[in-house]
């Protein structure tokens, strides 16, 4: 099934979802950082929530860069179908 055209992001989109996806992964990290025995549900829940966030960003972003270099001659660095079929599904914490 062929995923819907999205519409081309502006510089200030990039910016944010760049900035957003900084800020998902300082809240993990620090989340993880607090917790070294494991997280309560809670706090897992919101972290599994952050980390689909920002997968979701990486998403987009990965595809605006294969959109981007379409027709330039250069190869595209992931596909977004590669990128997700690589991604975690979630992320906890190491033990």
């Amino acid at each position: 099934m062929a995923q819907p055209q999205q519409p081309q992001l502006t510089t200030q989109q990039i910016q944010q979802k760049l900035e957003e996806n900084h800020d998902f992964l300082c809240k993990i990290v620090a989340a993880n950082q607090r917790s070294p025995q494991g997280l309560d549900p809670g706090t897992q829940a919101q972290v599994e929530q952050w980390g689909s966030r920002l997968q979701q960003n990486l998403m987009e972003l990965a595809g605006q860069a294969d959109k981007s270099t379409a027709g330039t001659g250069q190869q595209p660095a992931a596909s977004a179908q590669s990128a997700q079929s690589a991604a975690a599904p979630g992320i906890s914490p190491q033990k």
